[in-house]
């Protein structure tokens, strides 16, 4: 828990900067950990072994006594050049010096993502998907509308604008055309779709893209058999595409190098997730375990929540749920992406008491991810409790 105490020194803070120009900064950082511990290791077998002082009492045999003080200078010295790291972002962070949110300008003053869908495009050679068009218009513009995150233009809108021009071809809508109609919407982004057929299968395609600049922030697509899987296909996509723009405008309670950490794609979940995590900051136990319960209720696959919920359960006592609701997670560690699977070795060492391991484990999530106070917190945790086992 060493870890998840010191987070409090963190805050959420929701500013931006650019990470890459803390990148050498922080890898400076673990070098000179790393090199410090090594030359630590060096001095102290060299001083137990020339300055080691002998206590002798009348009667009793000589017996060696090691005195501990380059224990405590030592974790002091770490913590110390660690907090130096952490400040460092923390300095350059209240002022918004750099900025990684590309979906900053495309977000309303009420903080909402505003959307116009255009009509799907068949480019199937069955002319009987041509009333698909609309349908799939319709139907993700009635979707979208019901996230409290999203400012979607409704389809009557919509529908009079495409009718008021003479002889428009869903065909020949272009990106142009679209960003044109988006910024007569005063709509931030649009929505292209199209449908698909080849090998018996279909496919609906749809592009989130940039109305100023026609940049494609995010491509989407669904499958499916025939025509009969269309309505099921399309609340497939609505519910993509949602989870994705509400998550987009979720993570601005997170703070940048942090968001990293939530690998999750259920806005619902990521909700629970945020809320849990504030309460990890906060050190309030019992709030954050029932938050990421509910996380995990909804995303099995979150490795790294079960790990802090494993935590958090190992804080309070509760080693049985801690180790029950790690081992759901680390016996399909194999099909999850590789930052995932690492953190979970890492915990699974430090149940084992494995320290040297851990802190391993942890080099490697440092080095996907050089950049994260979270990481680089767990590092020095990481880095304490090896020294401390050491020194035992």
């Amino acid at each position: 828990m060493d870890g998840l105490n010191s987070l409090s020194t963190f805050g959420t803070h929701p500013k931006e900067f650019d990470p890459r120009q803390v990148k050498l900064v922080l890898n400076n950082l673990v070098i000179i950990i790393e090199w410090y511990i090594e030359y630590m290791n060096i001095e102290s077998k060299a001083k137990i072994k020339i300055e080691e002082p002998i206590l002798k009492s009348p009667g009793a045999s000589e017996k060696p006594v090691r005195i501990h003080t380059l224990k405590k200078k030592l974790v002091i010295t770490i913590s110390g050049v660690i907090f130096t790291g952490i400040l460092i972002i923390l300095l350059l962070d209240p002022f918004n010096i750099f900025r990684t949110d590309k979906f900053r300008d495309i977000k309303n003053p009420d903080g909402r993502i505003s959307i116009a869908v255009m009509p799907f495009i068949n480019m199937t050679n069955d002319t009987l998907y041509n009333i698909w068009q609309n349908g799939f218009q319709d139907n993700l513009i009635t979707a979208l509308s019901n996230s409290k995150e999203l400012a979607v233009r409704q389809y009557s809108t919509m529908y009079e604008i495409f009718h008021g021009i003479e002889q428009i071809k869903y065909a020949s809508i272009t990106s142009s055309f679209a960003s044109e109609i988006s910024r007569k919407l005063d709509a931030n982004t649009f929505i292209m779709g199209s449908i698909m057929e080849a090998g018996g299968k279909i496919r609906i395609n749809a592009k989130l893209t940039d109305t100023e600049t026609e940049e494609i922030y995010q491509t989407f697509s669904v499958e499916g058999n025939s025509e009969k899987d269309f309505l099921e296909m399309i609340d497939l996509l609505s519910d993509l595409i949602k989870n994705y723009l509400e998550i987009k405008t979720l993570e601005d309670d997170i703070a940048p190098d942090i968001k990293k950490g939530f690998t999750i794609t259920s806005a619902e979940a990521y909700r629970y997730a945020t809320q849990g995590f504030n309460s990890v900051i906060n050190r309030d136990v019992p709030s954050a375990i029932q938050l990421y319960s509910k996380v995990l209720e909804i995303d099995t696959n979150y490795a790294f929540g079960a790990v802090i919920l494993s935590m958090l359960y190992y804080s309070r006592g509760y080693y049985e749920q801690g180790m029950e609701i790690f081992k759901k997670t680390y016996g399909k560690r194999d099909k999850l992406p590789l930052t995932n699977q690492i953190w979970l070795n890492y915990w699974q060492a430090r149940l084992d008491k494995e320290p040297l391991i851990a802190l391993q484990y942890m080099k490697q999530i440092v080095a996907l991810d050089p950049l994260s106070r979270w990481n680089l917190n767990f590092l020095g945790g990481s880095i304490i409790n090896y020294i401390n086992m050491r020194m035992e």
